[in-house]
């Protein structure tokens, strides 16, 4: 499956920028924030949000893959980390996120 999504870099928020990238997994980390796994190797994306809106984003992701889509697009706050970097305080709980998917 591949994601579409539109990006920060680190906590730049004047330069976003359009990525396509596979989409390996997500996890929710002690943070308060959704873990994208990309096949990137160098870094993943976050996005703040608490567990409600992860495990909704979470559900949504499994049925759009049910359904046989290839292709989702994501809007949201996200940002790119390099993999094992530390977080950034963000208030995760007024966050919102929409998502969509093609087959």
């Amino acid at each position: 499956m591949y994601i579409e999504m539109t990006v920060f870099n680190g906590t730049d928020a004047d330069s976003p920028h359009l990525e396509i990238c596979q989409l390996y997994g997500l996890r929710y980390n002690n943070y308060g924030f959704c873990v994208i796994e990309t096949n990137h190797k160098n870094h993943d994306y976050v996005i703040p949000m608490d567990e409600e809106n992860y495990t909704r984003l979470e559900l949504t992701i499994k049925s759009y893959i049910v359904k046989g889509a290839q292709f989702i697009h994501l809007e949201a706050p996200i940002y790119r980390m390099k993999i094992g970097g530390v977080a950034f305080n963000q208030d995760k709980a007024k966050k919102e996120w929409k998502i969509s998917a093609l087959k």
